[in-house]
């Protein structure tokens, strides 16, 4: 069970120059916050609670999005990060960013494939690429860029604890009182996430660890292009996205394809490679 939404969150790039964080802020019938509501900040911590650098950072405001500077230095290490956005002192939104490893592709490649290198919503281009790779890590069930997590497990005696594959390195495993329990003899199984941990333990456990590939295979990274690519092409298209076939004035009718089970996404050349990497084994990247 992650202690953190699996999906949905902003990636940025361990070691990165000076990452920012994005986040939306709407007031209560869904309109952008706009500056002369108060003053906004943010407040960042890391996944084991402690303060990333000053409270109440000052933020850049735009018409429909806030940012908040970070460091390089700051977002060095793989981690999930939570920023808590006020207005006026008052908590408005929270907020979760994952630091990552690796991206599996750029934003340049993902224009050329779309088409849309000039005049295209750069932001738009960002949560798409995130889109992507939660789709792709949701199907195959793997990380195909190193990452973090934070996942509670309850033990009843047990030694043993499977974890997302393949592992990397768990870097805690704390009690319910906020304990931490001695990795000095952790014995890891990479390939299979299974870490076996010196003595019986019981009760609830939070366990940090990092996982995923360094990067996804060649063909399985050209798929997640295309994906994202068909993405924001789609949100170009005047064709609804309920139709399955359009007939032109020639009476030329294209039929669309569409996801369904074994089928994630609805484009063929990509599903067919998506599930060639189901449940991945150790060693594929």
């Amino acid at each position: 069970m992650s202690t953190y939404p699996r999906t949905g969150l902003q990636r940025i790039l361990s070691g990165a120059p000076n990452p920012v964080l994005r986040a939306r802020l709407v007031d209560q019938d869904g309109e952008p916050v706009t500056v002369d509501q108060g003053t906004i900040t943010c407040t960042i911590t890391r996944s084991d609670g402690t303060q990333v650098g000053a409270a109440d950072r000052a933020v850049t405001d735009t018409i429909d999005r806030v940012t908040c500077q970070m460091t390089t230095a700051e977002a060095a290490t793989l981690d999930v990060l939570t920023a808590t956005w006020r207005i006026g002192g008052v908590t408005r939104h929270v907020s979760h960013h994952r630091v990552i490893g690796a991206w599996p592709f750029s934003i340049a490649e993902l224009g050329q494939r779309a088409g849309v290198v000039e005049g295209f919503d750069r932001d738009e281009m960002f949560a798409q690429r995130d889109r992507v790779l939660d789709l792709v890590e949701h199907v195959t069930g793997v990380a195909w860029q190193p990452q973090y997590d934070v996942t509670r497990h309850h033990f009843r005696w047990a030694q043993r604890v499977v974890l997302h594959r393949p592992l990397r390195a768990v870097r805690s495993i704390i009690d319910e009182d906020g304990l931490p329990v001695d990795l000095t003899d952790l014995q890891i199984d990479h390939g299979a996430g299974i870490a076996d941990i010196d003595g019986a333990i019981a009760g609830w456990y939070s366990i940090g660890h990092e996982h995923g590939y360094d990067q996804p295979p060649a063909d399985l990274r050209d798929a997640m292009l295309t994906l994202a690519a068909d993405g924001l092409r789609r949100d170009l298209s005047p064709i609804s996205r309920r139709a399955r076939t359009v007939s032109d004035g020639l009476g030329v009718t294209q039929q669309f394809a569409w996801a369904g089970p074994g089928h994630p996404t609805g484009i063929d050349d990509v599903d067919a490679v998506l599930m060639r990497y189901v449940g991945a084994d150790d060693g594929i990247a």
